[in-house]
């Protein structure tokens, strides 16, 4: 199944290049699922994190546009080196508009040409799952949630406040495997 992710009137025209992906029919029934809160629970290698990042850019293009949300894994390492790595591999920050700003500017995190901005948070101990409590989300993203405190998901839940489509969403694999 393709799920073309639609993209702003200042992007390029949608190509495979930019904002067209091929998902398989469970990982499709995830991106495109109009619930609350929806978890793709699978294996190792099943395609998890390709779905994910699919629903963050419907989130960050047609659900939420010029909303902030939340990308939030176990460790900060394990959101650059899986996450971002994932999207430089499907060329998202060639696309017009789209940039990854590091931790040490001003506004880090994943820009959307619309003003919509992805964080890029960890959950590696009690002081950085409690600093989501400040936040004001349209809506989250959990990778790897089997291996981070439950804490962190209640905070989560608690920070949808804008936004048209609030949202909570979770990767992971069972027990690590």
């Amino acid at each position: 199944m393709k799920v073309v992710v639609p993209l702003s009137s200042t992007s390029q025209s949608q190509t495979s290049e930019t904002g067209s992906f091929d998902l398989t029919p469970e990982q499709s029934f995830f991106a495109s699922s109009k619930k609350k809160y929806v978890g793709y629970i699978s294996g190792v290698g099943a395609g998890k994190t390709f779905a994910g990042i699919a629903r963050t850019l419907l989130n960050m293009e047609r659900w939420n546009p010029g909303e902030m949300g939340a990308i939030v894994a176990p460790t900060r390492t394990m959101v650059l080196d899986v996450i971002i790595s994932e999207m430089r591999e499907l060329n998202i920050f060639d696309w017009q508009g789209y940039e990854f700003h590091s931790t040490h500017t001003e506004e880090p995190g994943i820009h959307g040409p619309n003003g919509s901005r992805a964080l890029i948070l960890s959950a590696d101990n009690r002081t950085t799952v409690e600093r989501l409590k400040g936040l004001n989300l349209a809506w989250w993203w959990m990778d790897e949630e089997a291996e981070i405190d439950p804490r962190a998901r209640e905070i989560l839940m608690q920070r949808l406040r804008t936004g048209e489509y609030r949202n909570g969403f979770i990767t992971t694999t069972p027990k690590g495997y």
